[in-house]
């Protein structure tokens, strides 16, 4: 088996040197899951120490975020954002839409964040609207700006044609309660 090598110039050391790649398996915590079994890859120096990537140092947290994503079933960055460019959204309006500030969004979809219980839940609600109506305003083509948008936290018209929430609230708070 072929050991990866690349040079990098460590700055704490002040050296540029050859590091070995090493792969780990960890246990790592994310919010209240502290037993999260994880890949880690590192570089280890000549001295046998071991360093995050140099070129990307945020790589084991994103795989920690990845990992917690899958064990609780939240949606993954990549589907958060396939989703808002299906929809056809900036990440502004996206933002807008949820109720969800546009700075998490970006963060969330680049694996910087993790979403709580509730923001995941409306990420899904929008989803089903969107997969089961091709679109998340309540007629399409309708803009933004229409009075008609359609809220992601209630789905169902009663009779009345009044809209009825088609989820606890209590329930999915998540973090926020």
């Amino acid at each position: 088996m072929t050991v990866e090598k690349r040079e990098f110039y460590n700055p704490e050391k002040e050296l540029t040197e050859i590091y070995e790649k090493e792969t780990v398996i960890e246990l790592a915590k994310v919010k209240d899951i502290d037993n999260l079994i994880v890949i880690h890859y590192y570089w280890k120096d000549s001295d046998g120490e071991l360093w995050n990537n140099f070129d990307d140092p945020m790589e084991n947290v994103r795989s920690d975020f990845n990992t917690y994503r899958n064990r609780v079933g939240f949606m993954q960055p990549w589907e958060l954002k396939e989703l808002r460019e299906n929809i056809k959204m900036t990440v502004r309006e996206f933002g807008d839409w949820t109720g969800i500030g546009y700075g998490n969004i970006s963060k969330i979809e680049n694996n910087q964040r993790v979403q709580t219980k509730y923001q995941d839940r409306i990420f899904k609600l929008t989803q089903e609207k969107f997969n089961s109506t091709g679109c998340i305003l309540d007629e399409p083509n309708k803009g933004l700006e229409s009075e008609d948008f359609f809220n992601p936290n209630l789905f169902l018209n009663d009779e009345e044609n009044h809209y009825v929430s088609t989820y606890s609230y209590k329930d999915d708070l998540g973090d926020a309660s």
